[in-house]
């Protein structure tokens, strides 16, 4: 079932809110949509973040092979 994107991206934030990685491809599966929406609604959070000064980012972990969220964040890959 596809989903409105604001949910799609709440459901994002949701998954990655409690800190830990989840794949770009698991995301996409959960929602059903492509890894490249999972990529721009990664973006839209990250967006939302630099709006209201929020010391946090959505970043792509490479070892892990998905996303994060890291408060503070140094030196680490952002997928943007």
């Amino acid at each position: 079932m596809k989903f409105p994107k604001h949910i799609s991206i709440l459901y994002i934030y949701d998954l990655l809110s409690d800190y830990r990685v989840i794949s770009r491809n698991d995301i996409a599966r959960k929602l059903d949509i492509s890894t490249r929406s999972v990529n721009r609604y990664v973006n839209a959070i990250n967006d939302y973040f630099d709006e209201l000064s929020i010391n946090k980012r959505v970043v792509h972990i490479p070892k892990d092979g998905g996303y994060q969220i890291l408060s503070h964040p140094i030196n680490v890959t952002n997928d943007r």
